[in-house]
C-alpha cells in the first residue's frame, strides 16, 4: 500500500498518527487518580512526561519531512523483496540493548546506562558513529537525569560505581 509512497510521506503520516496517539497518551494519563502514596509528582506525572515527549518527536519529525530532498520509496531487494532479516536482527539488537541497560543500570547509575542506550539505538537505527550521534547520547543522559531528579523529583539511580568512586 505504501509502495509509491516517497519517504517524506511515510513520515508525514508516522508523525500524524504519533501526534494523535501521544494526545490521547496524555489525555489518559491525565486520568490517572494519585493515590495516598503518590509523590510530588504524581502517579500521571511521568506518563504524562513521555506523552509530551512523543508529541515534541511527531512535530520534529513533521518539520524533518518539508525539509531536504524528496526520495522515492526503497525499492525491496534483490534477494526475494523482503527486509526482514533486517528488521529482525534490529529488532534482536534492540531486545539485547534494553537488557544490557537494565543490567548495567545498577552499576553504572542512570545517566550513563541512558547515555549508552540512546547510542546503542542510534546505532541500530542507522545513525552514523559520528559528532553528532555522540553528543547527543551524551547529553541524553544527564538531561533526563535532570528532568526527573530535580524537575520532577523522581529518584533515579546513580550507580554503585559511582557511589564507590565519589563516596
Amino acid at each position: 500500500m505504501t509502495a509509491g509512497w516517497t519517504a517524506r510521506q511515510r513520515d508525514r503520516v508516522l508523525a500524524v498518527c504519533t501526534a494523535v496517539f501521544a494526545a490521547l497518551y496524555v489525555n489518559a494519563a491525565r486520568g490517572i487518580e494519585d493515590s495516598l502514596l503518590s509523590d510530588a509528582v504524581g502517579a500521571g506525572g511521568v506518563p504524562q512526561g513521555v506523552g509530551i515527549a512523543m508529541g515534541l518527536a511527531a512535530v520534529a519529525l513533521f518539520v524533518k519531512s518539508f525539509l531536504g530532498k524528496d526520495k522515492p520509496a526503497a525499492a525491496a531487494s534483490a534477494h526475494g523483496g523482503g527486509e526482514l532479516p533486517a528488521v529482525a536482527l534490529r529488532t534482536v539488537g534492540l531486545v539485547l540493548a534494553l537488557i544490557g541497560y537494565g543490567l548495567l543500570l545498577p552499576l553504572l547509575g542512570y545517566p550513563l546506562s541512558i547515555s549508552l542506550l540512546v547510542l546503542a539505538v542510534g546505532l541500530l537505527a542507522g545513525a552514523a558513529l559520528r559528532l553528532p550521534m555522540i553528543l547527543t547520547a551524551a547529553v541524553a543522559g544527564p538531561a533526563l537525569w535532570a528532568l526527573f531528579v530535580r524537575a520532577l523529583q523522581v529518584r533515579m539511580p546513580v550507580g554503585a560505581l559511582w557511589e564507590r568512586l565519589l563516596g
